[in-house]
């Protein structure tokens, strides 16, 4: 397995030279990311999207006075089934 170190630097040489900082940071965000994401998955710290939108929804407390309630449970829906 390779070292966070080296999977960096494979990320960095994979992108244009052209690359902006900006660009730079989002891809190892995202590379972090996924890595973090595999690890939780080995270590069975994942859930189902069903149990995620139940705690959603048991949490939801409609901050947002102009988006009701199940219409924005039903927005992270459509998200999630994407």
């Amino acid at each position: 397995m390779q070292s966070l170190k080296q999977v960096c630097i494979e990320v960095i040489t994979n992108l244009p030279d052209s690359s902006s900082l900006e660009e730079i940071m989002s891809e190892l965000n995202l590379t972090a990311q996924v890595l973090e994401g595999l690890s939780d998955e080995e270590k069975n710290k994942t859930i189902t999207t069903a149990d995620l939108l139940k705690r959603i929804e048991s949490h939801e407390t409609g901050i947002s006075a102009n988006i009701p309630q199940k219409k924005s449970l039903k927005t992270i829906q459509r998200k999630v089934n994407r």
